[in-house]
């Protein structure tokens, strides 16, 4: 809930070598991250060797909905608190709700849209 007001700039993506998951990646280089954790020594080797790569697009491509206003704080408080003894309720709005939506605007490895390099 507490980064759900600024997803963009959230703590989460601190570029700290040690404990940070790293920020953005860099659009003139493929957008692989430069920074975090993850930069420097976590080469991916599928389809072939590369940096981990992160694009923030905050603008769903299908809908054309801005992505950061589909889980604010009050949509996450009302997801944890709204579905006391049912977690089929609960799993359904996450995944149709915010999950889905950061999936989306995290494009790289955690979005199943895509494109993956094969041809490289």
């Amino acid at each position: 809930m507490t980064d759900a007001s600024d997803f963009e700039n959230s703590t989460f993506w601190d570029p700290d070598t040690i404990s940070g998951v790293g920020r953005w990646g860099d659009p003139n280089n493929d957008y692989q991250i430069t920074d975090g954790a993850f930069a420097a020594d976590f080469p991916v080797s599928y389809p072939s060797p590369h940096r981990l790569r992160r694009q923030y697009t905050p603008i769903d491509p299908f809908s054309g909905v801005f992505l950061p206003e589909t889980f604010t704080p009050e949509s996450q408080r009302a997801m944890v608190n709204g579905f006391v003894a049912d977690f089929v309720g609960f799993q359904a709005f996450l995944q149709a709700g915010s999950h889905l939506s950061i999936h989306r605007m995290v494009t790289g490895y955690a979005n199943p849209l895509t494109r993956y390099d094969f041809a490289r």
